[in-house]
């Protein structure tokens, strides 16, 4: 359950994120570029600072970073667009940034996997060494779980995790 909100709150968030700048799908698209006050332009420090958040969402992305605090806040931004409330939109963007450059630099000093992944691979060993003991059949867990150090090995720890809960299932 949490894992799909977690999915859908990305989705989400990439999907607006990439919406102001894939100009096929950009809904304001039609908009000349900002001068002065024109009426319903969008000022170009705010779609600079929608680059800048994007490029910084997109890293975060590769990192397996939990973007949910940045979408909760991004929730309010196409709203205040569509009212030309630029200003505000642009305060929220701002907020959004300063939340992912802090979710960055967390991500930046975790030197391990996360505390569930962590908790699933005790479980999971603890659940293998009573099989074993059992004399219970180890090649399907072992064909699962040989993916697991490379993926330790490459800080992809949410695709790790993943094949954790799969190998617990098996084992239940």
């Amino acid at each position: 359950m949490t894992r799909d909100l977690l999915l859908i709150t990305r989705v989400v968030l990439v999907v607006l994120l990439t919406g102001f700048f894939i100009p096929s799908q950009n809904p304001f698209g039609h908009y000349p570029p900002y001068q002065g006050n024109a009426q319903g332009a969008m000022p170009q420090s705010l779609q600079e600072k929608m680059q800048r958040l994007r490029v910084l969402v997109e890293r975060l992305q590769q990192q397996d970073v939990d973007l949910q605090p940045v979408g909760d806040v991004m929730q309010d931004f196409e709203p205040l667009v569509q009212q030309q409330k630029f200003r505000e939109a642009e305060a929220v963007v701002d907020r959004a940034f300063k939340i992912a450059q802090d979710l960055a630099s967390s991500a930046a000093r975790q030197t391990g996997p996360p505390p569930s992944l962590q908790k699933k691979m005790r479980s999971l060993q603890a659940l293998i060494e009573k099989r074993q003991q059992a004399g219970g059949d180890m090649k399907t867990i072992g064909d699962v779980m040989q993916g697991l150090q490379p993926l330790m090995d490459q800080q992809k720890f949410s695709e790790a995790e993943a094949l954790a809960d799969r190998a617990l299932s098996l084992l239940s």
